[in-house]
């Protein structure tokens, strides 16, 4: 199997550009088309949270609509089309989510020495941050955006731990961790390591024909995203053997893609493949056509991209809120206004997000100094001491 060789540094900056191009990788190892699809749907994530006056989930929910069906205030025929944008998002960037992940876990499964260490880093990686985030960020910023109201909190933890909706956006990261499991077992099952990976999508398809209408009891596990998720998985083995996606396809699917947006039901099944097969496409186009420095400036956006994840929804509500304050729905009568309201929901979280990372970093980090620096402190206050006894 074709593995993206890991280069020294010294190796790399020696590399031709053509060189570098066929290794369609950097001197960490980074795959770009997946770097590249990665910060696409969370753009588009953060995107879809943007445009929302009115969420309800779990036992907490917020409603800014109330001005706009009692007749004070009307919305520009711009928000039609943009709850139409962020209905179309929301049909596959979930699923292109988990395919994508099913396509790293395939180019990176070798990490892993059997399923005990690939629980314990997964755990690490996507449960501690999940009920972290969940308790101690989450639910008290929606409390204080008048999300939740003080009565409802044990409610509200309990809906986190058994999957009743008040996760918000971190149910992914519990999902993802069900779906390496599951991948991981039909592998060990499976031998799929040596010939018979390609049987873990017809496996895939197989348990979902047989369980979609069967309640599984373990919060959190979608064997429809499981789905999607061995389907990143076939095209990271198929992309592996060599395979590559033509300037032909790339057109043909952008020209199937549109059309089908508006001709397909918006929660359609077939819709959510074709915007996971489009955003493939464009993924493994942006490998083939970016240049080194674009490629370059992308890995230095990811560096944010999970903080991102994690901390920018519930900023929405705060953000809410403080239009709710000030008043601003007369905005929501221009299309100006719709755009500015959309651009400061959509920066404004991400920046936020960002900021608190930086300075969650930066207390991390002093700690760290801080534990490092007091043995020294230790050893130069006994040498004092010893100084001192020898001279007296």
């Amino acid at each position: 199997m074709q593995r993206c060789k890991k280069f020294s540094r010294k190796e790399f900056s020696d590399l031709s550009f053509k060189q570098y191009r066929k290794q369609d990788c950097d001197v960490h190892g980074h795959r770009y088309e997946y770097d590249f699809m990665r910060l696409l749907l969370l753009c588009l994530v953060v995107l879809g949270h943007s445009c929302y006056n009115s969420l309800f989930y779990g036992v907490g929910g917020v409603d800014y609509t109330g001005l706009f069906i009692s007749g004070e205030y009307t919305y520009h025929s711009l928000w039609t089309k943009v709850w139409f944008i962020h209905d179309l998002i929301y049909s596959f960037h979930m699923p292109a989510f988990f395919a994508l992940s099913g396509s790293v876990y395939y180019i990176t499964k070798q990490r892993y020495s059997g399923i005990n260490e690939l629980i314990a880093v997964k755990a690490k990686k996507l449960l501690c941050p999940f009920l972290f985030c969940a308790v101690f960020y989450t639910i008290p910023v929606k409390l204080f955006g008048g999300f939740y109201v003080t009565e409802n909190i044990g409610a509200a933890l309990n809906g986190i731990l058994f999957a009743s909706g008040d996760a918000g956006h971190l149910w992914f990261l519990a999902a993802l961790f069900w779906n390496f499991v599951i991948i991981r077992c039909l592998e060990i099952k499976f031998n799929a390591e040596n010939r018979n990976e390609y049987m873990i999508p017809l496996i895939s398809v197989i348990l979902y024909i047989l369980l979609y209408d069967k309640a599984v009891k373990i919060p959190y596990l979608d064997l429809r995203y499981f789905g999607y998720f061995s389907m990143g998985y076939l095209l990271a083995a198929v992309k592996e053997k060599g395979k590559r996606i033509s300037d032909r396809t790339v057109f043909l699917s952008i020209i199937f893609f549109i059309p089908a947006c508006r001709i397909l039901p918006i929660n359609s099944e077939i819709l959510s493949l074709a915007g996971v097969f489009f955003t493939y496409v464009i993924g493994y186009a942006f490998e083939r056509k970016a240049g080194k420095a674009v490629k370059v400036r992308l890995v230095k956006l990811l560096k944010y991209s999970f903080p991102i994840y994690l901390f920018h929804d519930p900023v929405n509500i705060l953000v809410l809120k403080w239009m709710d304050y000030f008043r601003m729905y007369d905005l929501y009568e221009s299309a100006a206004g719709i755009l500015l309201l959309v651009a400061v929901r959509t920066v404004i979280p991400a920046a936020a997000s960002v900021l608190l990372w930086k300075a969650l970093s930066a207390a991390a980090a002093g700690r760290r100094t801080g534990t490092e620096e007091k043995p020294e402190e230790d050893k130069q206050r006994d040498e004092r001491k010893r100084k001192h006894e020898d001279g007296s």
